[in-house]
């Protein structure tokens, strides 16, 4: 036998936005017959979250979640902490890996800083007050935080753009993603396994 043919890329895949047709053969009598099969043969796929683990931490991957996030205990406070991830829905979550600008998180808020010297720092604000700013500047990784006193600032600003890389499907199969999936929704033993269909 030939080699194992390797997974196909996530750009191959269904959008998370669409339901895929295994699902609607469910509802549908003019569903195609084999689109059911499809279905019973990718609910057996589930997650495996200690995979997803190692993803979420690889040190060879220049833009791993861990470089920018922390769940239970473990990563960085660049972004939002991700410990409770477990409770939300999959697609949800695998939405926001895709398209990471749709909607944000507001406990940790992206900016464009200007200083009076005329730099512009992208990042996220860490912490601010009547004397300073602090913001993690993510113009390389791992981000750096830096103080800037107020009167070194110009114009503070929202950025309506999310600073999480939105590359991740062009880096991670499905089935990776789906891994990655898992091991954030793993923080509860009684969670049941994250299927591949609970994606779509």
């Amino acid at each position: 036998a030939g080699p194992e043919a390797p997974e196909s890329p996530l750009v191959s895949a269904p959008s998370p936005t669409t339901q895929p047709a295994g699902n609607v053969a469910a509802t549908s009598p003019s569903a195609p017959e084999g689109s059911a099969a499809v279905a019973t043969a990718t609910s057996g796929i589930v997650g495996d979250p200690q995979k997803g683990k190692l993803l979420f931490f690889d040190a060879s991957n220049e833009i791993n979640c861990g470089l920018c996030h922390r769940i239970r205990g473990a990563g960085n406070d660049v972004g939002p902490d991700l410990s409770k991830q477990a409770a939300r829905p999959a697609q949800d979550i695998f939405k926001d890996i895709l398209l990471p600008s749709a909607a944000m998180s507001t406990a940790r808020k992206p900016v464009q800083l200007t200083t009076r010297k005329g730099e512009t720092i992208t990042g996220v604000l860490f912490e601010e007050n009547a004397a300073e700013v602090k913001i993690f500047d993510l113009a390389s990784l791992p981000a750096v935080l830096r103080t800037m006193s107020r009167d070194q600032v110009q114009s503070l600003k929202d950025d309506s753009h999310s600073p999480m890389p939105d590359r991740y499907a062009e880096i991670y199969t499905v089935r990776q993603l789906l891994d990655l999936i898992a091991f954030l929704k793993d923080a509860d033993p009684k969670t049941s396994p994250v299927r591949l269909t609970d994606l779509f």
